[in-house]
Order: structure tokens, then C-alpha cells, then sequence
């Protein structure tokens, strides 16, 4: 993604702000100068917020190399609904509002089939439908660097075989979407999102198998970024994730903390499939309110 900081200048410039007034309570000076003068990408909480405050989309501001960017607001959409485990709706908006047909870039063409297949899949448990759209995405024509929507797909593949119990063979794709991750030199925003997904699935994964230090390892990598980044994105489930895997290890104080945060985040985010989990396991674990 590359930012066109000559249009963030003229925005800010009409809106009669200053570089520190742009700035304030949002990132510093310095930052909004780099973007300006030299194209650099913040985080995309950043970059939201710098666009609410010049009343701009981030697809104003920014574009896919070779891509228009014109799907980029639905996809945003799609990804909201995904994340709060409304996979049917996600996609009766997405085949309702692209021809496949129509698509003429390699960016919206990835972004389609991967959320085709996941939505398909988690949406609808169509598991050969799902591995056809991965499919699909994995043989598109791509450059030689790795790209976060292949990480995202083979992690989804992972996600697939998981969900019929063919532990060996999702184990082969979590395995390699995380050793993917080491290969990816920067988290630019617009992949920052898919990032902790990878993160979360695989830690999931691996709960599953009763591999709890890695799990809690990839929840804890998940939950540092968006503390940096000042984000509630995820962290509910990134919450959930590590209070349950500290519960299956015996460590159920510090359990306790991690189910009360990540409540607390889901009621905050809307998001009532994990309100409504974390319930029944308080229930069943027979846990006690978390005191300060």
C-alpha cells in the first residue's frame, strides 16, 4: 500500500491545520511530516484517525500499487463482519456487490477469493467450496516477495483441515503461515489486521492440540502489537484466547484477569459470540470475578 502524502497535505492545508494540529492526541509532529514528505505508512489506527480528522476515507489518501482501491471500502466492511463471526452476512455483502468477473487487478482479486473461501467456510462449513477460493488465490500470478493475503490463505487453509479433524495436515499450514511471518520484513497498515488473524488462528490451533505455551506465546505476540499500537481490534479474542490456555494449564488466578479483560473488550466492541463464551466457560471453570 502507498500513502500519497502530497494528498494529505492538501487536505490538511484545507482544513487550515497545521502539521502539530493534524497531530495532536493522535501521533506526533513528526510523524505527520514523514507521511507528507516521505510517503511512510503509520499504523492504520493512525492513519484512521488522521482521516477522520481531515474527513477523508483512507482510500483518499492511499492506493494499492497498480490497484484503484475501489473495492476498499467493501472489504473493510467484509473484514468487520468476519470479525464479529457474521460470516453469512459477510458474504451475501461481498457476491452481492462484486462480479468476480469484473475484477482487474491482482489485489482485489486475492482480497475476493480469500474471503469467499473463509466465509464459505466458517459461514456456511463448506469445506470444498473454501479450499476451491484458496485455491484460486494461491495460484494467481504473484510477485516474489510474500504477500500478507498468501499467509492469511494458507493459515485458512489450516483453519479448513482443522475443521475436519485432520489434525496432521493443519498442523503442515499453521506451521508454515507462522514461519511465513518471520520472512515478512515490516507490518504495513493495511495488513497490520490480517497480521494478528494469523496470530489468533494459529494460537487457537495449537490450544486445540494442547500445545498451551505456544498458544499463549502467539495470543501474548498478538496482544503486544495492538498495545503498541494503541488498538482494541482483536483483542477481545486475543484475551480469550490466553485466559483459556492459562485455565487448561492450571493457572487459574491469572486466568480469571484475561476472561475479565477480554469481556470486557467484547462488550465494548459489539462483539456477543464471545460475550456469550466467555459465560459458559465462567460457568463451567466455576471462575470468580477478577478483583483489582
Amino acid at each position: 500500500m502507498i500513502i500519497l502524502g502530497d494528498k494529505v497535505k492538501k487536505l490538511r492545508i484545507e482544513k487550515k491545520l497545521t502539521q502539530s494540529q493534524l497531530a495532536e492526541g493522535i501521533c506526533t509532529q513528526v510523524t505527520i511530516s514523514k507521511i507528507e514528505n516521505h510517503n511512510n505508512i503509520p499504523t492504520m489506527n493512525i492513519l484512521s484517525k488522521i482521516c477522520d480528522r481531515l474527513g477523508a476515507e483512507i482510500n483518499d489518501v492511499c492506493i494499492v500499487e497498480g490497484d484503484s482501491n475501489t473495492n476498499y471500502n467493501l472489504f473493510k466492511k467484509v473484514d468487520t463482519l468476519c470479525n464479529q463471526l457474521q460470516h453469512k452476512e459477510a458474504y451475501d455483502l461481498l457476491v452481492s456487490s462484486i462480479n468476480e468477473d469484473e475484477l482487474d487487478n491482482i489485489h482485489d482479486k486475492k482480497l475476493y477469493y480469500y474471503y469467499v473461501g473463509i466465509t464459505r467456510l466458517i459461514g456456511f462449513n463448506e469445506f470444498e467450496e473454501a479450499l476451491h477460493y484458496f485455491n484460486l488465490e494461491l495460484i494467481l500470478e504473484r510477485s516474489s516477495n510474500l504477500d500478507f493475503v498468501d499467509v492469511l490463505v494458507t493459515n485458512s487453509i489450516g483453519i479448513a483441515y482443522d475443521s475436519k479433524n485432520d489434525i496432521k495436515k493443519a498442523k503442515v499450514y499453521f506451521d508454515k503461515s507462522i514461519d511465513d511471518i518471520q520472512e515478512l520484513n515490516k507490518v504495513e497498515a493495511d495488513n497490520f489486521t490480517k497480521l494478528l488473524k494469523i496470530y489468533y488462528n494459529a494460537a487457537k490451533f495449537y490450544s486445540k492440540i494442547e500445545i498451551y505455551d505456544k498458544a499463549i506465546s502467539l495470543s501474548d505476540i498478538g496482544i503486544d502489537l495492538l498495545q503498541k499500537d494503541k488498538s482494541y481490534y482483536m483483542l477481545d479474542f486475543l484475551y480469550y484466547e490466553k485466559g483459556f490456555n492459562l485455565l487448561k494449564k492450571g493457572n487459574k488466578k491469572e486466568a480469571e484477569e484475561f476472561y475479565f479483560l477480554a469481556i470486557a473488550c467484547a462488550i465494548m466492541n459489539g462483539n456477543d459470540n464471545i460475550v456469550t463464551g466467555i459465560k459458559e466457560d465462567i460457568k463451567q471453570y466455576k471462575l470468580t470475578p477478577y478483583k483489582f
